[in-house]
């Protein structure tokens, strides 16, 4: 068994930029080596075909698990759209005022899909200058 182990460890470390992100290692190993075990024969050797055949059983596994803890909540919406169960709200406010239209008291950044900008060219409005964009995923 610690040889299998040893076997599954370098076929994982070899080709860790195949891996997915979002899947738990604690999830990951088992499967991948319930995969091995069930797939591969000592001797035999791993193939594309193979590899994305494991692969594929990863994200399958990784589709069916239900990562968010139970409640009510909400949670910043990342690049493209919101996860399964989640509803997604969008607000904004434009034209904020502010002291002045410098460094100081705006500094634009983009998290996710929100973000704090300036509202126009800053300073265009006078000290009408912030405005915040949030899209958020709630359940």
């Amino acid at each position: 068994m610690k040889e299998q182990i040893k076997k599954l460890s370098k076929f994982i470390a070899s080709r860790m930029f195949y891996l997915i992100l979002g899947i738990s290692v604690a999830v990951a190993i088992p499967i991948a080596y319930a995969a091995w075990n069930s797939t591969v024969s000592s001797g035999q050797t791993l193939t594309t075909a193979l590899w994305n055949d494991m692969v594929a059983k990863l994200v399958e596994l990784n589709n069916k698990i239900d990562s968010w803890p139970p409640g009510s909540y909400c949670i910043f919406m990342g690049g493209g759209s919101c996860p399964t169960g989640f509803t997604q709200k969008s607000g904004y406010m434009r034209a904020i005022s502010l002291y002045a239209a410098n460094s100081s008291y705006i500094v634009p950044v983009t998290f996710g899909n929100s973000n704090i900008q300036c509202h126009g060219a800053c300073g265009q409005y006078g000290n009408w200058i912030g405005e915040l964009n949030l899209n958020i995923c709630c359940k």
